[in-house]
């Protein structure tokens, strides 16, 4: 599938007592590390099912899986993310609320 960006797109399964490091593809990439299902410790942070994680300013990513783990990730140049259409605000979800989709 064509995107028309620099973008690496990595879906891993991965067993539980895993430890893994992953080069970036260029030091000015974030990396956007989505928990599907399962449990892992991503860069220092717990991350659990639904869980979500933006990482910037890093060359490598550390993954720890305490338990049987699905997850995404999503690398992006840097400067390619932050360009807001007029008008519009970055929101920042300090934590996160049961919901619909819990």
């Amino acid at each position: 599938m064509w995107i028309n960006q620099d973008a690496w797109f990595s879906l891993g399964h991965f067993d539980a007592g895993r430890r893994e490091r992953d080069r970036l593809h260029s030091g000015g990439n974030e990396v956007d590390v989505f928990v599907i299902e399962g449990e892992a410790g991503v860069a220092g942070e717990r991350l659990r099912r639904r869980d979500g994680l933006d990482i910037t300013e890093a060359g490598e990513i550390e993954l720890a899986t305490p338990a049987d783990c699905l997850l995404i990730a999503i690398e992006v140049p840097l400067q390619t993310r932050r360009r807001l259409p007029s008008g519009c605000v970055e929101l920042e979800i300090a934590e996160r609320k049961p919901g619909l989709l819990s």
